[in-house]
């Protein structure tokens, strides 16, 4: 579209990207600025970790991120998880926190309160539902999976479709390279 966050973003993980800039807009006023005492490589280098970490929560780096970990798992086929991150290597100091930050974005239907499940559930089907009717109103076809969430039945057929093709792939990943979280 030609709105004004894809036109300022050039159209890449736009809203992801506007999460990060406001992110560190709002760290930049004096009494929140929580990267003070930093020096600068040190703001550098958190700076660069967490833009990354905030970009990876674009679900269309989701199926590229999700083969990288069933790869370390596959790899460590009997040794010890805590193997999987080396964490004295930048790279994989950096996996670990990409992957740890978009397991918490898409953790809603991992809560063991399935009241707060539901909640969370219903207000992205009204945000996906909103999306397309903007969608269809620009003359664009709405992205499949948003369009047609009028009843329970919609939304529970959408909500286990992304519980099997998305979360449970992801999480038994995570589960491997860090079992102290497996029970989730």
């Amino acid at each position: 579209t030609f709105s004004t966050l894809s036109m300022k973003y050039n159209d890449r993980s736009v809203l992801e990207n506007h999460h990060a800039a406001t992110a560190f807009m709002i760290a930049r006023r004096p009494k929140l600025n929580i990267f003070k005492s930093f020096s600068t490589d040190d703001f550098r280098y958190t700076r660069k970790i967490m833009i990354n970490a905030i970009l990876n929560t674009d679900m269309a780096t989701h199926l590229d991120m999700l083969k990288r970990l069933v790869v370390l798992a596959d790899n460590l086929a009997g040794r010890d998880p805590e193997s999987a991150f080396d964490v004295t290597d930048m790279e994989s100091r950096e996996g670990l926190v990409c992957m740890i930050v978009h397991a918490a974005d898409i953790s809603n239907p991992a809560y063991p309160q399935f009241e707060m499940t539901k909640k969370w559930c219903l207000k992205v089907c009204e945000e996906f539902s909103l999306q397309a009717k903007r969608e269809k109103a620009l003359g664009l076809e709405p992205t499949p999976f948003m369009d047609g969430l009028e009843t329970e039945y919609d939304i529970a057929k959408m909500q286990i479709g992304f519980v099997n093709i998305v979360i449970l792939p992801f999480w038994k990943a995570v589960g491997t390279l860090l079992p102290k979280i497996a029970f989730l």
